[in-house]
């Protein structure tokens, strides 16, 4: 039986390589536009990786990637705000044929970390309503229902005070 190399690392959009072999998980994973809907609302389908480039690439956000055996199988996006001290993530992503293997807990808790780093104090995050395994999942990692935004989005939250896993 092989084992399974866990490896997580930030994506540098600034390597053509690295930006070529994201490009093409994401475009796998967004074949279906359901998928891309309920992931990222703001992109219209087919995905267009230039667009996400200018939503998700910028200072003050930055994208995580976990590798199994080399090979990205899921990536987290967040921006924080310093002068606020609150982190947003802006998404969570989990190939289809790797979930329920704790590679999304695995990414919300290294973003908790790396948002302390930055001294945040919480953290937010925007679900489509109609997502239920997405509320489902950031309940099970300590989000509470903050507030229902529109009747599409639901804003839960989590405080980075206590060091709750």
């Amino acid at each position: 039986m092989k084992s399974n190399s866990i490896t997580i690392r930030k994506v540098n959009y600034d390597r053509k390589n690295e930006c070529r072999i994201f490009q093409t998980c994401l475009k796998n994973w967004f074949s279906d536009p359901k998928e891309l809907h309920l992931t990222e609302p703001k992109l219209r389908y087919p995905f267009d990786f230039e667009k996400w480039m200018k939503l998700f690439y910028s200072r003050e956000k930055e994208t995580w990637v976990l590798l199994k055996n080399d090979w990205i199988t899921a990536c987290i996006s967040f921006r924080y705000c310093s002068g606020e001290k609150n982190g947003q993530l802006l998404h969570i992503i989990v190939d289809k044929d790797d979930r329920r293997n704790g590679y999304g807990k695995k990414l919300i808790f290294h973003t908790q970390d790396r948002l302390k780093e930055l001294r945040c104090s919480h953290v937010t995050m925007k679900i489509h309503s109609g997502n239920k395994s997405a509320i489902h999942f950031f309940h099970s990692v300590g989000f509470q229902m903050k507030s229902t935004k529109t009747n599409k989005t639901i804003l839960m939250e989590k405080s980075l005070k206590k060091s709750n896993k």
